[in-house]
């Protein structure tokens, strides 16, 4: 009888160890849109923006309204995007008026389920951090290759981030 509990129990514990193999496919990671720290050499600076996890096809646009990027006018200059991996800029302005950017990114020949995107570089006036950079969620736009609007994606700013 003691064998025999011992040996289900064995069992259970195997299948759970299987079964929990399989969590994976049913808790996909969150979408995730990443904004790089900034990057210093000299008087120029440098922002990466980048994706993970994205679904449908991948990321095939972007799209950054009004008070969806703000930077600190008194230290940063000169801001310009450029898209990579396949991305090209349709518009960009950014104002150092203002300190607010704004651009639209595509990509017309497929998507980006995880990668760089897009670069920022721009013209140091001081010591500059992830801090003056802001982005806010409600003000960007995902598109999928599927033609559908990205959903519950998150937003990574000036932290490290580990794609699956």
């Amino acid at each position: 009888m003691k064998v025999r509990l011992g040996l289900v129990g064995v069992l259970a514990a195997g299948l759970a160890l299987a079964m929990s193999g399989c969590l994976g496919q049913w808790f996909r990671p969150r979408p995730t849109l990443i904004i790089g720290d900034p990057v210093i050499s000299g008087g120029t600076g440098t922002v990466l923006i980048s994706v993970a996890n994205m679904p449908e096809g991948g990321l095939a646009s972007i799209a950054v309204e009004t008070d969806g990027m703000t930077y600190d006018q008194a230290k940063i200059k000169d801001v310009t995007i450029t898209g990579k991996s396949g991305f090209v800029v349709l518009a960009s302005e950014f104002d150092d008026a203002t300190g607010k950017g704004r651009f639209v990114l595509a990509n017309p020949t497929g998507g980006c389920e995880g990668g760089m995107i897009a670069q920022l570089d721009f013209v140091v006036q001081g010591d500059v951090t992830s801090a003056d950079f802001a982005f806010a969620e409600e003000h960007i736009d995902l598109g999928s290759a599927a033609d559908r609007l990205v959903t519950d994606w998150e937003l990574a700013v000036g932290t490290p981030y580990y794609a699956r």
